[in-house]
């Protein structure tokens, strides 16, 4: 029975080891990773101005009536306003690494060496540049 479920196992990790993919995903160019920058940018920006707003208000309902209510509403929405908050940063850096893979991504026509009856002449040819920062 041992030696069947190990069998097993290495059977169905082969399978997954060795398959391929049938549909590929498609390369994202550089408007599609600027498009995704201003997307994580602006719903970075909601989050915060949300979660600061909520802060704001539950701060400011404290401070007139000087107490905490029964219900404890006035701490939630203050601790739900920071966690609002706090979750807009994963946007904001995501933003970032997006607009730095959209402006290090280019299209160029770069003039490349062919041998045509027997001199070397230059041709363009289309080329990506990827550039990786140090």
């Amino acid at each position: 029975m041992k030696t069947i479920i190990i069998s097993f196992l290495l059977l169905v990790s082969a399978t997954a080891v060795f398959g391929q993919q049938i549909n590929p995903s498609p390369q994202l160019t550089k408007q599609d990773y600027i498009r995704k920058s201003k997307n994580n940018n602006a719903f970075g920006w909601a989050l915060l101005s949300t979660g600061a707003l909520s802060t704001i208000i539950s701060t400011v309902h404290f401070n007139f009536y000087g107490q905490e209510t029964e219900t404890g509403l006035n701490t939630g929405y203050f601790v739900a306003g920071l966690v609002t908050m706090g979750a807009s940063i994963p946007f904001f850096v995501a933003a970032s690494k997006n607009k730095k893979k959209a402006i290090s991504l280019s299209l160029n026509n770069q003039p490349v060496p062919f041998i045509i009856n027997g001199t070397i002449a230059l041709r363009p040819a289309t080329s990506i540049h990827l550039k990786i920062p140090l």
